[in-house]
């Protein structure tokens, strides 16, 4: 496994930041998506810039730890 970014390192963008935001919420691009009004496409773009910068292996992992941050609860 990699070293992760610290968090103070993300940097995500507002965009990708929204569509994590979403994906929290919904769990799926396609709902995403639709609640957005953007393609699945876009989501998955954003979705994948994030999970770089985040450093983790997954769009799950990464849902599941951009919630963590956002609840106050995530450590690097």
């Amino acid at each position: 496994m990699t070293r992760r970014v610290p968090i103070s390192e993300w940097k995500l963008t507002q965009a990708e930041a929204n569509v994590m935001d979403v994906m929290v919420a919904t769990g799926c691009r396609k709902a995403a998506a639709r609640r957005l009004e953007i393609s699945a496409h876009t989501v998955a773009s954003h979705t994948e810039a994030a999970r770089r910068k985040m450093q983790v292996e997954n769009t799950t992992r990464a849902t599941v730890l951009w919630d963590r941050f956002r609840r106050g609860g995530a450590t690097l």
